[in-house]
């Protein structure tokens, strides 16, 4: 491969969702603190009536997936490259446990509750509105949520677990901002950067210095996520370092900093900043294993880096 291959990221691509919501907020487009269904009233069935937007981007909506069980993962994957089957299931979904209780990490739904809302308010899809406002301002030139038909001859090939679906053309082309964003390592740095330097690039500022802090801004301080079932630091758009146990939790290395902020991507991706050492730092690999050793591994690489810097 070269560095200008495009790796699908999976979760890691959760932030740049996120963010979008976020610039409409800061716009004042939205509230983050009225309902999801006061945007999209389709939504609020099901006890999702008061879900906010708020406790979308926190987790705590208290629906992780539609399904439940192995057959719903199956469900609501397969539906991934159907934007209109992906949020009917959303919107007829019924919450696991009661909205706001509990951190419960939204496995795909995250980006496409993210996406509906961009495509709500502003009339755009969530591709076009990111595009617009972050990756041509950045010159992003490979990264896009889904694989563009023309750059399929630039995808990196997945080995080892989940390889076969996503090397499927159909969903690797498909838009689901939670699991199928296309991106280079150097990429995924630049926009970490400008969210390290305060929303700005260049001479342009693209997001609000107190929009990024809010994004930062913990909901969970270690709380054992009840999807996930390990403790995790989520706040409003990442996932933060400071924790040392076991799990997903800790990718970003047990001596992260409090303070740094930045998402997984399945097992095998980590992407994060650390604004005390004036650091970013992004790692994708092609290669899925089981989780415990996957994380692990990101643990113990992201260790490594901050060893190096220290």
């Amino acid at each position: 491969m070269t560095p200008g291959d495009r790796f699908v990221v999976y979760s890691l691509g959760k932030p740049f969702a996120a963010l979008c919501v976020h610039l409409l907020a800061e716009r004042g487009l939205l509230t983050l603190d009225k309902p999801v269904s006061v945007y999209w009233p389709e939504y609020g069935q099901h006890g999702k009536q008061g879900v906010t937007v708020r406790q979308v981007l926190q987790h705590r909506t208290g629906s992780p997936m539609p399904g439940r069980g192995v057959l719903g993962v199956l469900a609501e994957t397969f539906a991934i490259p159907n934007w209109a089957k992906s949020i009917r299931r959303v919107e007829e979904a019924t919450p696991w446990f009661a909205p706001g209780s509990a951190p419960a990490y939204q496995f795909f739904s995250y980006g496409f509750i993210c996406g509906e809302l961009v495509c709500r308010v502003t009339g755009k899809k969530i591709e076009e509105f990111f595009d617009e406002n972050f990756a041509r301002p950045l010159g992003l030139t490979r990264t896009s949520f889904g694989l563009p038909r023309s750059a399929w001859g630039e995808r990196v090939v997945i080995h080892g677990r989940g390889a076969f679906l996503f090397n499927w053309r159909r969903m690797r082309e498909a838009v689901c901002p939670s699991a199928t964003t296309s991106t280079t390592a150097r990429e995924v740095a630049v926009f970490y950067e400008m969210l390290r330097c305060g929303g700005c690039a260049g001479s342009a500022r693209l997001l609000g210095e107190e929009t990024i802090l809010a994004a930062r801004k913990p909901s969970s301080d270690g709380e054992v996520d009840r999807f996930i079932k390990a403790p995790v630091r989520w706040s409003q758009a990442f996932m933060l370092g400071g924790i040392s146990s076991e799990g997903p939790g800790c990718i970003m290395g047990r001596k992260s900093s409090r303070e740094t902020f930045g998402h997984g991507g399945s097992s095998c991706c980590v992407a994060w900043c650390d604004p005390a050492r004036e650091l970013v730092s992004v790692y994708l690999c092609n290669k899925s294993v089981p989780d415990p050793i996957g994380f692990a591994q990101l643990r113990d690489l992201s260790d490594l880096i901050l060893d190096g810097c220290e």
